[in-house]
């Protein structure tokens, strides 16, 4: 039997039992002979001759059939026969633990524990670090892919530009809740969130979620009174109180988050998250509120970030719809935006990027204070190219405050241009991955049109604001629990 046969557990020809002759006795009525746990047993019934019909081949001087034959030469290789594009199934515990760990981004105290600060989506990413490492490493569930060791370099990388601006046992603290909040929040998405089932039950979790807090943002956003925070206390060390003035009228409401801007930008981020996940479900109700939910919720921050997030998806979404029969919709879009650019560039006495700004701001204000941070944020970076300036502090105006309001400027400050292009590159590979990956699954289109409009948003929505803590470590998580629609096979549906 040659090698390739006893891979793919196809019987040697010479071992085969004559199709005619099998023929000859299904007709006779004999039925089908196999080998079955040592002995020949006759099959009758022609159901149970289609599905158990087996072949027989001679392997070491015996006769076996060819599912052994399969298995024994899958035992000898070392390999399974699940194909490795396929992930197991998550299972009901897996889809609690991502549950909770959505559940713990909005609880907001923390415990102290020897001088660190332990909110409980720390100590839920502390309890997840290892299953989920155990989990890449065995390659039973998931698999190592490219985006993975990106996203591990880039800790590794501002691990080292931290050290370098300071002491390593200064650095350490911030070392370690940096791995955590995003090469832990990233694998504990990749483990946990693998198949539609359970990114469902996370946008169920996450919408639910919102829902329930819903009225007590609103309560703030009206009358500025914290209901969240006060109940938090009595759990804790509830997270500070945050008053940053009106806009519109309505206080900028913070919820269960340290800031309204991190607030808005995770409740905008599950806009299409939730309109998508329940397209192909039968819950009605969550179908119907969930981008409702996912809106209000972030209005009530008067957040820069979050609006420009909701209006990017709500230009997505409207997109995808129009032309939803036409085949390079994505590549018009993007050729339409390309020569926008150019003709701004063109026409107008500002770059295209002050017109971006002034265009996505509240005021004038506000939009002439980002183009000041992009200009001094980005001269620091060129001069700091390789491993930023760590615990430093930015070269700046006197009359400008230490804030810089842009996350990807802020890696390549911090970090260096290295760290920037390898956490902004894993991403990328993640979302072309799952574009390239064509499925005529209504259910896997839906969640990674919602997933993917989501990533897009908020990565554009971030250049004017800045994420961190529990907005930091759901954006992570979201991009990791994206990676499975890459990975699997056409047609395959986990759910």
């Amino acid at each position: 039997m040659t090698e390739t046969n006893r891979r793919m557990g196809t019987p040697s020809p010479r071992g085969r039992l004559s199709d005619s002759r099998q023929e000859q006795d299904d007709r006779s009525g004999l039925g089908s002979v196999v080998l079955r746990n040592g002995r020949l047993i006759q099959l009758r019934d022609t159901n149970d001759i289609a599905r158990q019909r087996a072949s027989v081949s001679l392997r070491h001087g015996r006769l076996v059939s060819s599912h052994s034959s399969s298995v024994a030469a899958a035992e000898e290789e070392g390999t399974t026969s699940r194909p490795p594009e396929i992930y197991e199934v998550t299972s009901s515990q897996e889809r609690i633990l991502a549950g909770m760990l959505v559940v713990s981004l909005m609880l907001p105290f923390s415990y102290n524990l020897g001088g660190l600060r332990l909110p409980p989506y720390l100590i839920m990413l502390l309890l997840l670090l290892f299953p989920s490492v155990g989990a890449l490493l065995s390659g039973r569930k998931i698999r190592i892919i490219i985006p993975d060791a990106l996203m591990l370099l880039f800790c590794l990388w501002a691990a080292t530009a931290l050290t370098m601006s300071s002491s390593f046992s200064e650095a350490l603290q911030p070392i370690g809740v940096h791995f955590l909040t995003t090469f832990g929040a990233y694998i504990a998405g990749r483990w946990l969130i693998r198949d539609s089932a359970s990114m469902r039950s996370m946008a169920q979790v996450g919408i639910i979620s919102l829902s329930l807090i819903l009225p007590l943002i609103a309560i703030e956003s009206l009358t500025g009174q914290k209901l969240i925070l006060r109940a938090a206390s009595l759990l804790g060390s509830a997270i500070a109180s945050v008053d940053i003035g009106a806009r519109l009228g309505l206080s900028r409401a913070q919820g269960p988050f340290e800031h309204p801007i991190l607030m808005g930008v995770f409740c905008a981020s599950l806009l299409s998250i939730g309109f998508y996940s329940f397209r192909a479900s039968e819950n009605f109700l969550l179908r119907w509120i969930s981008a409702p939910v996912a809106v209000i919720t972030s209005v009530f921050s008067l957040s820069t970030g979050a609006l420009l997030s909701i209006n990017i998806q709500f230009g997505l979404m409207i997109w995808a719809r129009i032309f939803r029969n036409t085949k390079n919709r994505w590549i018009i879009l993007s050729t339409l935006i390309a020569i926008a650019y150019i003709v701004i560039d063109i026409a107008s006495t500002r770059t295209p990027f002050h017109v971006f700004v002034n265009y996505a701001t509240f005021s004038s204000g506000s939009s002439y204070n980002r183009i000041l941070i992009w200009e001094f944020g980005s001269a620091e970076a060129m001069r700091h190219p390789w491993f930023g300036i760590g615990f430093g502090d930015w070269t700046r105006p006197r009359f400008m405050s230490g804030s810089m309001d842009n996350f990807w400027l802020f890696q390549a400050v911090r970090f260096g241009l290295p760290a920037f292009a390898m956490l902004a590159g894993s991403i990328i590979i993640i979302l072309d991955r799952s574009r390239k990956n064509i499925s005529d699954n209504k259910d896997i289109i839906f969640l990674r049109r919602g997933a993917t409009f989501s990533i897009i948003a908020t990565m554009i929505a971030i250049t004017s604001v800045h994420l961190w803590n529990a907005t930091y470590v759901w954006f992570m998580f979201i991009v990791g629990a994206t990676a499975w629609i890459g990975e699997t096979r056409n047609n395959h549906n986990h759910s």
